[in-house]
């Protein structure tokens, strides 16, 4: 396993095992005096120390619903308009495709997903603390460093086979499998 790996298990343990300590101090009441004990044990000061743990959990809210949100509208919205209409036009332009009707339909889809995603944005911006608009806009950028490094390029065949009702017979010959007698 690699070093940035374990380092990110480690992390993400660590911040589960605080919020199921959290969670099991606000809703067992032995629980909490136990947790109330350690923390007048520790030389911190209490209250400090549970709005940092309260700050912590709106940024890892925030950072989950901007993830999500990015997965859900951004990345079909750049890959829309990044990736499928720039390559249907250039096979309209070669006369590939017999229509323009895949063009405005991937810019279409891509504007559409970009606007949705921005009045998400726009709504979501500001509903709770800082933090937890700081979550949004860092699960936002993780969400786009995912698909950024996850993404997958699709063959020109799949693309000729989305659109297949487009193909210019003539210019394009797509192999196709027949059943032998």
């Amino acid at each position: 396993m690699k070093y940035g790996t374990r380092i990110a298990y480690g992390v993400m343990g660590g911040a589960a095992a605080l919020a199921l300590t959290l969670w099991l101090g606000a809703s067992n009441s032995e629980v909490a005096i136990v947790l109330i004990g350690i923390l007048d044990w520790l030389p911190l000061d209490r209250t400090v120390v549970l709005n940092n743990a309260e700050a912590a959990g709106v940024f890892a809210i925030g950072s989950g619903v901007g993830m999500l949100a990015w997965l859900v509208t951004g990345r079909e919205a750049f890959r829309c308009l990044g990736q499928r209409a720039p390559r249907a036009w250039h096979l309209w332009r070669r006369d590939a495709l017999t229509s323009l009707i895949p063009v405005l339909k991937y810019t279409a889809l891509g504007l559409l997903m970009g606007g949705l995603g921005a009045y998400l944005m726009q709504y979501l911006w500001g509903l709770w603390t800082t933090a937890y608009s700081a979550g949004l806009a860092a699960g936002a950028f993780g969400g786009a460093i995912y698909s950024a490094t996850r993404s997958r390029r699709g063959s020109q065949m799949d693309f000729l086979e989305a659109n297949q009702r487009y193909i210019n017979d003539e210019n394009v010959s797509v192999f196709t499998e027949t059943e032998k007698p």
